[in-house]
């Protein structure tokens, strides 16, 4: 005689652990969105209001490069009244028409033009500038730096740091409000046209490191 045995399944469903019903409770999210979750592809960042976006364009727009113009302007007042003075007299070059290096006492009447330049630029934002010091093969000073020159900034820079002579073509030193600044650095002007002009030039770079002034 045959047996026949029922099994019957049934699902059983987890309870909700009592953590997960207070931590719902505590947001007090309903159990529809709970389900659902949270889409971060929805954007659900409140729209600007009208005062909001004025505010925005005043300040990015006008006002904020408007104060910074300014400020730069206001400070190039005192550079270019430091170098006007300091080479108000000067003859640059001799009557062969090499470069005469600028003596001490004009030197430091345009030494202080070193700290507005980096007050420029501090308005431009650069606010902190880590210099890295190569190591150095001798205690002897450093004569002669060859760097590149992608921009005003860097020119800015180098000024501000060291208050180096330069090596710039010559039409610069004629040019309005950077030419009197350059002439302060005791510039060294190139001819880049011509041959006898660039070859003037590596004498003149000669004198400005073997000057003892």
């Amino acid at each position: 005689m045959a047996t026949t045995l029922e099994i019957k399944s049934s699902v059983v469903k987890p309870r909700p652990s009592s953590r997960m019903l207070s931590l719902r409770n505590l947001l007090h999210v309903p159990r529809s969105e709970s389900k659902r979750g949270f889409n971060p592809f929805v954007y659900q960042t409140p729209t600007m209001s009208t005062y909001e976006r004025v505010k925005t364009v005043i300040m990015c727009v006008l006002l904020v490069p408007v104060i910074r113009v300014l400020l730069v302007l206001v400070l190039l007042i005192p550079v270019v009244l430091l170098a006007t003075l300091g080479t108000l007299g000067h003859s640059h070059q001799d009557k062969d028409g090499h470069l005469l290096p600028m003596s001490r006492w004009r030197r430091c009447v345009v030494y202080p033009i070193r700290w507005f330049l980096r007050a420029i630029l501090f308005v431009f934002g650069f606010y902190y500038i880590k210099v890295s010091h190569a190591p150095k093969s001798s205690a002897a000073p450093t004569q002669l730096l060859v760097a590149n020159h992608i921009g005003f900034i860097d020119g800015l820079f180098f000024g501000a740091y060291c208050f180096p002579s330069v090596a710039v073509r010559g039409d610069l030193g004629s040019a309005p409000i950077i030419g009197p600044v350059l002439r302060a650095m005791d510039p060294v002007l190139i001819d880049r046209k011509s041959a006898a002009g660039r070859k003037k030039a590596f004498t003149d770079i000669h004198n400005h490191m073997t000057d003892t002034r």
